[in-house]
């Protein structure tokens, strides 16, 4: 039986709230703009594209800007992506168009379970599951979790919460490069697809992504 995202009821996450990702998100009820018009204004543009060593980002393949990217091949939800960023509350327990709702999203829809757990942010994703979940090398599928860096402060004031990614394709660039697709990853509650160092400098700060692969679970009740 699916609920009405189309997610299988067995691979719904109780109890997992994601309040931020890499940017600043808007709050539940606030003025985001819906899909259809969702842009990018110049400023957040450039901050995502042109700010390679400091997010890991080697290319820009389908740049922030545009929720429901059919075209780019964004298969999130009409129901959460065309709705304004955090306005509701998906199955899973994630504010939509964040970027755990979309990794979420992916998880469940190639065949893996996300467990019910607590954590206030994605970034504390890694420290809340199995160590034997823990990919040493990322693989296609898995969750790339840049967990919460210490010593950064977003523009909004809030300390980094971290950023989920779906990967998609592994070495695209050469070794430690992967490909990946998320939301939110430039503030504004949008679809991208990025070529990405697996460690860097995030404002300053070294990281290392961590791989999280989920386990396989039923597509059906």
């Amino acid at each position: 039986m699916r609920n009405r995202v189309g997610l299988p009821t067995s691979v719904l996450v109780l109890g997992l709230l994601m309040t931020g990702c890499a940017g600043s998100s808007t709050a539940p009820g606030g003025s985001a703009t819906a899909a259809s018009t969702a842009t990018t204004s110049a400023t957040a543009a450039t901050s995502a594209t042109a700010g390679e060593g400091g997010s890991g980002v080697v290319q820009v393949l389908v740049a922030p800007g545009t929720a429901c990217n059919r075209a780019g091949g964004d298969t999130y939800p009409d129901s959460l992506c065309q709705s304004p960023l955090s306005s509701i509350i998906d199955p899973l327990g994630y504010h939509n168009r964040e970027c755990g709702s979309y990794v979420a999203w992916m998880e469940a829809t190639t065949g893996h379970t996300m467990p019910a757990q607590v954590a206030s942010y994605v970034g504390l994703w890694p420290s809340k599951v199995p160590a034997s979940w823990i990919d040493s090398q990322p693989q296609v599928g898995d969750a790339a979790v840049r967990v919460n860096v210490p010593g950064v402060v977003l523009a909004n004031g809030e300390k980094d919460p971290g950023h989920a990614m779906f990967v998609t394709a592994v070495g695209t660039d050469g070794p430690g490069t992967i490909t990946v697709t998320d939301y939110n990853e430039a503030g504004n509650g949008t679809f991208g697809s990025e070529v990405r160092r697996t460690a860097g400098d995030f404002h300053g700060h070294p990281f290392s992504l961590v791989f999280i692969h989920f386990p396989a679970g039923s597509s059906t009740d």
